[in-house]
């Protein structure tokens, strides 16, 4: 049955949218022959501008991104295909969906000639070295295509040549022998738009391969209604706005992979939509449906690398990007996205080699660059840092946050002079900055300069009189504040050691008073270890009122914006701090808890706690004590319950049970020497599991984040675990 010559029409147009060395010369023979060095491959380097709608219906928007959106594919899927011997490199500007969006934005108005000017700038912006676009209108009947070549030159675009075609291109059986479907065809449109191409090019003096032409030329769908589809969700995704833009693009993308199962490109899209909108699950379907029509494909891998990062699924994202930079050892932004998936998962060695590789294909991608800085800083590479970060600076001259990151840098590299400089540069960028002055003043104050920094101090006044800085002495900055830091973080350590000596002395009074009662009170046994909780204890609460007060001036510094003169790894171990210091608070009531119970308990039994006749234990020896200990089970009671009778062991044992109550809002998981254990704590509910006595370290996380145990700055305790051990999840805000 024929379709109306109206729809027919429209389809037709729709379709024009469709997708996106010699050897060297004789020597004397008593010299080597020297090869001469293969010539570098010509790189081309192609934008693809959205092609210029000459219809006037509104039926026929989509294609003009359309055929820019399959152009871009198919040059893309060319770079990778070419044989390197043919000495020519072709590249695709491309952006995260294929299809960039800044360029998506170059016509506006699809009937409206394009922008020279602005079509020049962004060539330049990503290195172009071609601009291809066009024009289409007409009817199915008689469809016209033109395609326009540029070259990117250094001040305009310079025209290749221009190519139109004009055919018709629906089929039915009389126009083609056996057409995939009958109606209008993608293979028509493509084809005009394969040999215009590869004919401009020649132009050029770019010659393609037969198997090139053969690959530009065909469709990633024949079928010319998935086409549209598609080019429908890329034009929601790349110039809606909005949810309602993408559900529109998701909708659409969902009905080109029903129409035509095997679209690939658009298999791909649909998968992040789906991950878009929330549909995890249904996402990674589809990209194990993209990847089992074709494994080698790139682009899905990364997607599918890049929702497992967001998911926080570091294992599963590191073996797709892994598979990803197996098949493309030299894109940059696969080495990126593995090194950021190394990152999470806590190996920076990893991470920083996979940056710098990024940073070697692509030295313009700041993220790169960023996230280098940040691993630098980390490990106390400063300079390093400073480095990666100055080029931040130079080509993000409006991001402030870059500028106090690059002078921190340097004055912790120890490059005074340098971060001076850095912020005085600034301060002319950034005129109403008071921080940038206050800052520069610090450091010059700290290099004896009291005259230029007294002038420092009186610009950044000027421009903030009522900052707390000049008026409250309890907060520090420059060298003061970094000092501080690291007198808390001295303090904090010490916390920590005491309070697991505590905790053992504790318990193991418990123990002893628990098993052996009155025997307990001998020399050296419960009555020893109180005495070593009681003396732990008094220097715990002396070190905590140290930390106290520099948590509290940590706090009002942090407060007042003194952290943007830190360097990323010390404004982390600040905040860190912090969060101890309500940890610490906690750790305290529990301790003290424990402490009580373990005095009246000797109280009780009689026990001396008379120093000069009860002698103080040993750290040492109480965890040497803990180690030994053992539970001897009593010999059950014999029970004739024939063969379904539990066999108990009467043997000693050294397996304690302890529990976890969780007072939070969130399920928590409990990681245990490095393990997570099963099941997981659910709110209002306490979990009792069971090992072995003795120390262990863990950590109480929510449930998913089980793999930040072993990061820097994860909340990572150590305990000396006993019979009835008990922690407590409190409720969060």
């Amino acid at each position: 049955m024929r379709m109306p010559f109206s729809l027919l029409s429209t389809l037709a147009l729709a379709l024009a949218a469709c997708g996106s060395g010699e050897p060297s010369a004789a020597v004397p023979e008593t010299e080597p022959a020297a090869e001469t060095p293969a010539p570098p491959p010509r790189t081309v380097r192609v934008l693809v501008a959205p092609f210029q709608d000459r219809n006037a219906h509104a039926e026929t928007e989509y294609v003009s991104l359309g055929l820019a959106v399959f152009a871009t594919a198919r040059f893309e899927e060319l770079s990778r295909s070419l044989d390197p011997a043919l000495g020519l490199k072709i590249e695709a500007v491309v952006g995260p969906h294929t299809y960039p969006a800044e360029t998506a934005r170059l016509r506006p108005d699809r009937r409206a000639p394009i922008d020279a000017a602005a079509a020049f700038a962004e060539a330049k912006r990503t290195g172009a070295t071609h601009l291809l676009t066009g024009s289409y209108g007409g009817r199915v009947e008689k469809w016209s295509l033109a395609v326009e070549l540029y070259a990117v030159g250094p001040d305009e675009l310079v025209s290749v040549g221009a190519s139109e075609e004009t055919r018709k291109i629906f089929a039915w059986s009389k126009d083609t022998p056996k057409p995939e479907r009958p109606g209008v065809q993608s293979g028509a449109i493509h084809g005009m738009f394969g040999s215009q191409v590869t004919a401009l090019l020649a132009k050029d003096g770019i010659v393609l391969p037969p198997e090139a032409v053969v690959a530009l030329t065909a469709p990633q769908s024949p079928d010319i209604v998935a086409f549209i589809r598609l080019s429908e969700a890329y034009r929601a995704l790349l110039l809606g706005e909005g949810e309602a833009a993408m559900k529109t693009a998701l909708d659409k993308a969902e009905s080109a992979v029903r129409i035509w199962p095997d679209y690939q490109l658009g298999l791909r899209l649909y998968a992040w939509l789906l991950w878009q909108r929330g549909k995890t699950v249904a996402a990674r379907k589809q990209f194990a449906e993209a990847l089992a029509r074709d494994p080698a494909d790139v682009r899905a891998l990364v997607a599918l690398g890049r929702v497992e990062i967001a998911e926080g699924q570091y294992d599963a994202a590191r073996a797709a990007l892994r598979a990803a930079v197996k098949l493309r050892p030299d894109d940059a932004v696969i080495h990126f996205w593995l090194g950021e998936a190394h990152a999470r998962l806590g190996d920076t060695a990893e991470a920083i080699a996979r940056y710098e590789r990024s940073r070697e294909l692509d030295p313009a991608n700041l993220d790169t660059r960023r996230a280098l800085s940040g691993l630098y800083a980390g490990e106390r590479r400063y300079a390093d840092a400073a480095r990666e970060l100055s080029v931040v600076v130079d080509g993000e001259p409006e991001n402030l946050d870059a500028v106090f990151l690059l002078a921190a840098c340097l004055r912790a590299a120890g490059d005074i002079d340098a971060a001076v400089e850095a912020y005085a540069k600034a301060s002319e960028r950034f005129p109403t900055v008071p921080r940038l002055h206050k800052f520069r003043g610090d450091l010059l104050a700290g290099k004896g300069l009291a005259d230029e920094a007294a002038g420092a101090y009186e610009q950044a006044r000027a421009l903030a009189p009522k900052d707390a800085r000049w008026r409250d002495p309890e907060i520090l900055f420059g060298s003061a504040l970094v000092a501080r830091i690291r007198d808390v973080e001295v303090a904090r350590v010490e916390m920590e050691r005491l309070r697991s000596d505590l905790q053992s002395a504790v318990s193991d009074g418990v123990w002893d008073l628990a098993w052996y009662g009155k025997d307990a009170c001998a020399p050296g046994r419960a009555g020893s270890s109180f005495l070593l909780a009681r003396v732990t204890g008094a220097t715990y609460d002396a070190r905590g009122a140290e930390m106290r007060t520099g948590a509290a001036a940590l706090h009002a510094s942090l407060k007042n914006g003194e952290g943007a003169a830190l360097t990323p790894d010390e404004l982390s171990l600040a905040e860190d701090l912090l969060r101890y210091e309500t940890i610490a608070l906690r750790d305290l009531r529990e301790l003290r808890t424990g402490y009580a119970g373990l005095k009246s308990s000797l109280a009780r039994y009689g026990c001396s706690l008379d120093p000069s006749t009860t002698p103080v234990a040993t750290a040492d020896a109480v965890r040497r004590r803990n180690a030994q200990r053992i539970v001897t089970m009593p010999e059950p009671r014999h029970r004739d319950m024939s063969v379904i009778s539990p066999v108990v062991p009467t043997d000693a044992r050294r397996v304690v049970k302890f529990s976890v109550e969780n007072k939070g809002v969130r399920d928590y998981a409990l990681v245990l020497d490095g393990k997570a254990l099963e099941p997981a704590i659910e709110p209002g509910k306490r979990q009792t599991y069971a090992t072995t006595l003795g120390e262990h370290a863990f950590c109480l996380l929510p449930k998913g984040r089980e793999d930040d145990c072993g990061k820097p700055g994860a909340p990572r305790r150590s305990s000396d675990f006993h019979e009835g051990w008990n922690a407590v999840i409190q409720h969060e805000p």
